[in-house]
């Protein structure tokens, strides 16, 4: 499993530590470390040890492969995609790595995707995952979205859960900050967006809530400052350097609810008792799948719904109980259900 990713993004960090704790737990795992700082290599050493990580080796690529090929002779090899590797412009060389490994392998080899969200899959990956799903690999999405970007070119593929609602989910906190965790897309524009933070904010008092701005990715930092200046909102701002799992818990621990349309800011706030709701814009589709898969299509706050959200949010505590965490419950058994089968007991 390589550990390539966006360095700074905590949400990416989680569900790559996920993942190494749901394999290792039931295979030996090899880390490919090529590339990785040292300080992001640490947090996710210590994250995947909390989370149950118990049989993990980290290699450069050339010693990784060399461990592969010895582990092909004895027992059969799996080549893991990481759900939070972006590729980094070099899709080519992970499509021909499972090519090869699916030719000179074919019986022993095994191909896994979980977890990740393939909207616009391009021809040469459509046409590999094809391949590899005929002989019965565990190629996965996520999404319905991403489901039906693979039915469109024919192929078939499984839909899985996201990693994070593999993580153990907290009763309601009853924490009195309202989280409100944005990042620019192009559906909406910023004085759409303005007005609609304005309005959630307004309802977060009324709720009991003291709204606050929270940024834990670096590139959403500049768009939280400019609200923040705006709305005469305080912001907090976990951006910048490597990602820290432990003090963005302590911020969600603290929020009674979050309105986000960041996935996994979203969910980590949920296994933290906050209770969560996605804000999706028109044309938004990662987001609002992941949550109507999951059964918490009820906590997905649309632009146009925006000052229609004060019900909601007052309702926190009842909200998570009867679906959040149930929620994270059935999906939870569902992520066991896939490893067990795809990587063993």
């Amino acid at each position: 499993m390589s550990l390539r990713t966006q360095f700074d993004n905590l949400g990416d960090l989680t569900i790559n530590a996920v993942l190494a704790a749901c394999i290792s737990a039931r295979a030996p795992l090899v880390c490919l470390t090529d590339g990785v700082p040292q300080g992001y290599l640490a947090e996710f050493d210590v994250l995947a040890s909390r989370l149950g990580a118990c049989d993990i080796r980290y290699a450069s690529t050339l010693a990784g492969l060399y461990a592969g090929v010895g582990a092909l002779c004895r027992n059969g090899i799996a080549l893991t995609l990481s759900p939070g590797d972006i590729g980094s412009g070099r899709g080519w060389i992970r499509r021909g790595a499972l090519a090869a490994l699916s030719r000179i392998a074919p019986q022993r080899s095994t191909t896994l995707q979980v977890g990740a969200s393939m909207a616009d899959p391009a021809p040469a990956d459509a046409r590999l995952f094809a391949r590899l799903l005929e002989r019965g690999q565990p190629i996965t999405v996520r999404d319905p979205v991403s489901l039906a970007a693979f039915a469109r070119q024919g192929i078939e593929v499984p839909i899985v859960p996201d990693l994070a609602f593999a993580l153990p989910c907290t009763s309601a906190n009853g924490g009195r900050d309202g989280l409100i965790a944005m990042r620019k897309v192009n559906s909406i524009p910023f004085d759409s967006l303005r007005i609609a933070v304005r309005s959630l904010a307004l309802q977060m008092r009324e709720a009991g809530l003291e709204p606050k701005l929270y940024c834990q990715v670096a590139q959403d930092a500049n768009l939280h400052r400019r609200l923040a200046a705006e709305l005469d909102l305080r912001m907090i701002n976990l951006a910048g350097g490597r990602p820290g799992f432990d003090d963005a818990m302590g911020v969600y621990a603290n929020a009674g609810a979050i309105v986000s349309n960041r996935l996994h800011s979203l969910l980590l706030a949920a296994t933290a008792g906050a209770t969560p709701y996605a804000f999706v814009g028109p044309g938004e589709r990662k987001i609002a799948g992941v949550f109507e898969q999951a059964g918490l299509n009820g906590q997905i706050i649309r632009l146009d719904e925006a000052a229609q959200a004060g019900e909601r949010l007052a309702r926190r505590a009842d909200l998570h109980h009867d679906r959040v965490t149930p929620a994270f419950e059935r999906n939870a058994r569902l992520l066991a259900d896939f490893f067990d089968e795809a990587v063993g007991r």
